[in-house]
């Protein structure tokens, strides 16, 4: 039940506390004084809407408190929403600024409007010919009915909520390895081509620099081939070359230090020239013989040259590089294969989540059945005693979309004519007194001692 109301500058309401006791309270006074706008407040500290307009003239911000008792099992409720209620008590806060905004906090903790509202519909039920009633949210007759069948409906619940929330959380995790099938298709195939582009290759490290350097000589080998030539008619080939020369000054030294000794190192280096011309002699002959002059050679070194260099553009700058881009594509490949089969896996866990979801459903649905016509009964009788003789109230438990409420919708069907088949209770009360209106003035629906603490409050002019 609510406990207290405070509003603070809201319309003309300057500073405006109310204590409710139990039972049934009534607001009278002459019209104008406020009676409507306590209600108005209740409604905003529930998560109605909030509009700068609200604000009492001269005012910054319009402030609205409301403190509420609510019961164990409700309590329960609101902890499973994050909301912890002080002992018994839960206070609902409200401010609305001259700027338009809004800021909702429940027991100090903040929360969006929607949540307020959520609660809100948990704790009063606001009745009035345009106003809105519980029994016309579509939940409204499952949680008439839940309460009333008390502990066995709410732990039932609570396990359909967890599985719910169980099964959706796998569900997602499928859904997003699905909605990234596509991607991940393409990029398996890009990778499987790099890693064959590479591998076809053969790249080895330091292989760049030994292609281009055998590029230039191939290039390059017939001036290569025509200067080697000449080098070795001056150093062998020609009648007066180098080598004869050396060899002749070699002679001629020898003589001379026969007969003095400091031109023995002169002598030394001079051995040592001679060898080491025959030796840059005999390199460059086999240089000569082996250097390669054909032009399909020089075609062959230059694909090679051009093929590497495409790999260095696409994958790295160096031969290094390349090779590790290769292992790192090879790496994701085998990531991307896992992953496939982790799908599997998630398909799979998505099913076991919701035969399970099923199952828990099903066992509430199965508690709401049978409890229906006890329901139902007891709600004849209360209306019977209400002098209601021929009205006839029957609950239906239909099957919907499994939410976390279960995979049940239940509808009231009522009438208070004789001769007239039960009808949905209405979904908009927008006719004057009409049944919609009028149905929940005294509610004779009986509610289990600890549930919902449904309020019905009735304003009349003075």
């Amino acid at each position: 039940m609510i406990r207290a109301l405070q509003v603070t500058d809201l319309a003309t309401l300057a500073r405006v506390s109310v204590n409710w006791a139990p039972g049934f309270t009534a607001l009278t006074g002459e019209t104008g004084a406020g009676k409507s706008l306590l209600i108005d407040a209740i409604g905003l500290a529930m998560g109605g809407r909030a509009d700068a307009t609200m604000i009492r003239t001269g005012a910054h911000r319009a402030t609205v408190v409301l403190e509420v008792e609510v019961g164990p099992a409700l309590a329960e409720t609101l902890r499973g929403m994050g909301f912890s209620p002080d002992e018994d008590t839960l206070i609902l806060q409200r401010e609305v600024t001259r700027e338009g905004r809004s800021q909702a906090r429940v027991n100090g903790q903040p929360c969006t409007a929607g949540q307020l509202k959520q609660i809100g519909r948990l704790l009063v039920d606001l009745h009035g010919q345009h106003d809105h009633q519980a029994l016309l949210d579509p939940l409204g007759p499952v949680q008439f009915l839940d309460d009333w069948i008390g502990e066995p409906a709410h732990q039932a619940r609570e396990a359909v909520a967890e599985a719910f929330a169980h099964w959706e959380a796998a569900r997602d995790r499928l859904r997003h390895q699905q909605r990234n099938e596509r991607e991940r298709a393409q990029r398996v195939d890009l990778l499987r081509f790099q890693v064959q582009e590479i591998d076809d290759a053969a790249l080895t490290v330091g292989e760049h620099e030994r292609i281009e350097t055998l590029y230039r000589r191939l290039q390059h080998a017939q001036r290569i081939a025509e200067s080697i030539q000449g080098a070795l008619g001056q150093l062998a080939d020609d009648e007066v070359n180098a080598q004869t020369s050396m060899a002749s000054a070699k002679s001629a030294l020898e003589s001379a230090a026969q007969l003095d000794d400091t031109l023995t190192e002169p002598l030394a280096m001079l051995e040592e020239s001679q060898t080491a011309l025959r030796e840059a002699t005999r390199l460059l002959y086999a240089y000569s013989r082996d250097l390669d002059t054909d032009p399909a050679s020089l075609e062959q070194a230059q694909e090679r040259r051009d093929l590497i260099r495409n790999l260095h553009r696409k994958y790295g700058e160096t031969d290094e590089a390349v090779l590790a881009y290769r292992d790192a594509a090879a790496q994701e490949l085998l990531n991307i294969e896992n992953a496939e089969a982790d799908e599997t896996r998630l398909r799979a866990a998505e099913a076991e989540a919701r035969t399970a979801l099923d199952q828990q459903a099903a066992a509430l649905t199965s508690i709401r059945t049978e409890a229906a016509p006890r329901f139902a009964t007891r709600v004849q009788e209360q209306l019977h005693e209400l002098g209601l003789d021929r009205t006839q109230f029957i609950v239906r438990v239909e099957p919907v979309a499994i939410s976390p409420t279960g995979a049940d919708i239940v509808q009231f069907d009522f009438t208070a004519n004789a001769g007239e088949e039960p009808r949905p209770s209405p979904r908009s009360p927008v006719v004057a007194n009409s049944p919609a209106s009028c149905w929940p003035s005294r509610s004779p629906v009986p509610v289990a001692p600890g549930c919902r603490p449904w309020s019905s409050t009735k304003l009349t002019p003075a």
